[in-house]
C-alpha cells in the first residue's frame, strides 16, 4: 500500500506536463571572443510546440558573479517562437550603459515557458564564453571548462 500512495502523485504529475520531443536551446557560435568582437548565439525551438520569452530583449548576459550586464532594462513584451523557428542574436561586449566589458568569462541566459500566461516557475537555458584578449591565438580552455558548460546544458 505504501508503494502504491508514493507512486500515484508522479503518475498525475506525469500526466498533467506537456509531453514534448526536443528541447530550446541556446548556443553560442564559439567559446572565445577577442575583446572587441562581436558575440554571436541563437536560440532555438525545437520542440513540436510554441514556446514564450517574457521580456524583450530575450536574452541577457551575466558576467561570472552572475551579475546582469546587459540589457539591465527589460519591456514586458511577450515573445513566441513557433515549433522549428530560431533567432540570430549578436552583442557588442558594451555594458547596458555603454563602455566595452572588461575580459573574463560570462553566460548568456533566456527564461521561457509553454503557455501564454507565466507559470510559477519558467525554464532557464543558458551558454557559457570567454572575452579575453586573443592576440590571435586561441587559448587552451581551463580544466573545469567541460564541467562548468555541463550545468547549463
Amino acid at each position: 500500500m505504501i508503494r502504491i500512495a508514493l507512486l500515484i502523485p508522479c503518475v498525475l504529475a506525469a500526466a498533467t506536463a506537456p509531453v514534448v520531443a526536443g528541447e530550446v536551446t541556446l548556443d553560442v557560435a564559439k567559446d572565445y571572443y577577442d575583446v572587441g568582437e562581436t558575440v554571436w548565439f541563437t536560440i532555438a525551438n525545437e520542440t513540436g510546440l510554441e514556446v514564450y520569452f517574457p521580456h524583450m530583449p530575450i536574452y541577457e548576459i551575466r558576467d561570472h558573479t552572475g551579475t546582469e550586464i546587459y540589457p539591465g532594462i527589460h519591456s514586458t513584451v511577450l515573445v513566441g517562437f513557433g515549433p522549428g523557428q530560431s533567432e540570430t542574436f549578436s552583442w557588442e561586449q558594451v555594458y547596458s550603459g555603454g563602455g566595452q566589458v572588461p575580459e573574463g568569462m560570462y553566460f548568456v541566459t533566456a527564461d521561457w515557458y509553454y503557455a501564454k500566461e507565466p507559470p510559477a516557475s519558467k525554464s532557464r537555458i543558458a551558454d557559457i564564453f570567454y572575452i579575453v584578449d586573443m592576440s590571435g591565438v586561441e587559448p587552451p580552455a581551463p580544466s573545469s571548462w567541460g564541467r562548468i558548460k555541463g550545468l547549463f546544458r
